[in-house]
């Protein structure tokens, strides 16, 4: 087959080659108008696009507990911050959004992780908004507390332990501005404590030491009108210097000296009225016995004649041997001896009555002070105990509450004031007192200066212009 093929072939070429050989005869040629033959436009067809595959519809998955779980500990987070209080509004949305999240958990799972985010959002708004308040309240509390000890100068009173409480206190506003809420959990409640404990120890101590001087004043008070100045000159300057040292001492924040000062001058003034009763009564048995013993003395001196018309010879008698072996009872008074002091120790850790609590963990409440007795109330009530013992017919022990009772109500009506004087160059109290318009009697210019002893520290010093206030006679 091959053969064939190669001899065909062979063949044809042999006639193209005959035929390009030959001559062919010339005629002329014709002019060939030369024909363009337009190629055809080639078109390409665009593929068909082939539609893409229909995605299957997602099915949102369930809402799952964990996500649930995650938004109810952030409202509870809130919740334990105090937004119940403190930030009610956003803390209401928040559980309003977390139920309706709930209730749409299947139905909608798509809707309910919104709800689910908004509640997450407006709990941690809640619980921030709670968190500063509580932390603008907690530093609020601590100023107040710095604020009342120094109102009552807790710092020249106990500057030690001021000082320390000062330092916590700084301490725990420096632990809530930076955030350190556990730091300043742990040393809140002590630190607050602390302070409360400072300053009851000092306003209480004040308030002793202010009693003391009032009940001392009413002693020397009635003393001078026992006219202890004449029968017990000696209790009477020692009261009046006590109380003189006494009152140094508390205006120079020494409380403990102030109070042992004001005790003894308080014995001295109760002790002079004592006296001054007693010896002034025997003052006065005295005064008849010794006119007796003159006329029996005097008697004894004489020459008389007797019924018989005889003639006694005088026979001199003196009694005063008599006198001194009989003495009478005596009126020396007993030295004084301090029972100890009742001021109270300042202890930082002592459990208050009334916690002031941190707002994260309880209410917050203010301490309030307890009125003290007036001067009346406290005379009403040793006025009762006198009725008491009267009744008992211990007449000496109601004497001396009625008496005690009768030296508080003068020292209450003795803050009355009847007139003002200002002070003149040269003067002194004991002639401001002498002045008829005053008091009359210069021996009472003792008065005047326990009326004034806030504006007169030393009785040897007034200055004029200063303003006395002269009491009642």
């Amino acid at each position: 087959m091959k053969k064939n093929w190669i001899y065909v072939t062979l063949i044809l070429v042999m006639l193209i080659l005959a035929g390009c050989t030959s001559d062919p005869e010339t005629t002329p040629e014709e002019p060939v108008e030369e024909t363009v033959t337009e190629e055809p436009e080639l078109l390409l067809e665009e593929p068909e696009e082939t539609p893409a595959p229909e995605e299957p519809v997602a099915t949102a998955e369930p809402v799952s507990a964990e996500e649930i779980k995650a938004a109810e500990d952030a409202v509870e987070r809130a919740d334990l911050a105090g937004a119940k209080t403190y930030a009610a509004d956003k803390f209401l949305e928040a559980n309003e959004k977390l139920e309706e999240a709930r209730t749409l958990s299947e139905s909608d799972p798509d809707k309910s992780r919104e709800l689910l985010g908004a509640a997450v959002s407006k709990a941690d708004e809640a619980y921030r908004l709670s968190v500063d308040s509580q932390v603008a309240e907690k530093v609020a509390k601590l100023r107040l507390l710095e604020k009342q000890l120094n109102d009552i100068e807790a710092e020249k009173y106990a500057p030690d332990d001021f000082k320390i409480v000062k330092e916590r206190a700084d301490l725990l506003v420096s632990y809530l501005n930076n955030e350190e809420y556990e730091k300043a959990d742990k040393q809140y409640h002590s630190t607050l404590r602390a302070m409360q404990n400072l300053y009851d120890t000092i306003d209480n101590n004040i308030r002793w030491v202010k009693i003391l001087d009032r009940d001392t004043q009413a002693y020397m008070s009635d003393a001078e009108e026992k006219e202890a100045f004449l029968w017990a000159p000696e209790e009477l300057e020692k009261a009046n210097y006590n109380y003189s040292d006494g009152l140094s001492y508390f205006h120079n924040y020494n409380l403990s000296d102030s109070e042992k000062s004001l005790k003894e001058a308080k014995y001295w003034a109760f002790t002079a009225i004592r006296l001054s009763e007693k010896r002034k009564r025997l003052s006065q048995t005295d005064e008849l016995m010794m006119s007796a013993l003159e006329e029996l003395e005097k008697a004894s001196r004489n020459r008389v004649i007797e019924s018989d018309g005889t003639i006694r010879e005088a026979s001199p008698w003196e009694g005063g041997q008599f006198i001194d072996e009989n003495p009478a009872e005596s009126t020396r008074p007993d030295e004084f001896s301090d029972d100890g002091s009742s001021l109270k120790e300042y202890n930082p850790d002592e459990q208050l009555n009334d916690e002031n609590a941190m707002i994260i963990d309880g209410e917050t409440t203010v301490l309030g002070d307890e009125q003290e007795m007036t001067l009346l109330e406290q005379a009403i009530e040793l006025w009762k105990q006198g009725v008491k013992a009267r009744a008992e017919g211990k007449y000496d022990i109601a004497d001396e509450y009625f008496k005690q009772s009768k030296a508080y109500s003068e020292a209450y009506s003795a803050n009355a004031v009847a007139n003002e004087y200002i002070v003149k160059k040269r003067d002194t109290l004991w002639a401001i007192s002498a002045m008829k318009e005053h008091l009359g009697d210069p021996f009472l210019w003792t008065k005047i200066w326990r009326r004034n002893s806030l504006i007169i520290e030393n009785p040897d010093l007034i200055y004029p212009g200063q303003k006395l206030i002269i009491p009642p006679k």
